[in-house]
């Protein structure tokens, strides 16, 4: 479990980094809501983390990806983002 817990988080880091070289800010800010989501959704689904450290990633994974996606009028997606961060 702690292998897929790695690997899962390895996945989105590197997911995060190449969308902001590439200036893909759209795919950014999409997975940026998909790693807080892994990051907090509930044991049962497979969440990558209960820490507070992982609660406070995914906050703040959450205000990037609503600044993004606010700053490019995706209105679902910024919608998206806030709703998770107030779960």
């Amino acid at each position: 479990m702690l292998g897929e817990h790695a690997a899962a988080v390895d996945h989105f880091e590197r997911a995060v980094e190449f969308n902001a070289r590439l200036n893909a800010r759209p795919a950014l800010a999409r997975t940026l809501v998909a790693y807080a989501r892994a990051l907090g959704e509930g044991p049962r689904s497979g969440r990558l983390a209960s820490s507070r450290d992982a609660q406070q990633r995914a906050q703040d994974l959450l205000r990037d990806a609503t600044r993004i996606a606010k700053s490019l009028a995706l209105r679902p997606l910024t919608e998206q983002a806030r709703e998770l961060a107030r779960a």
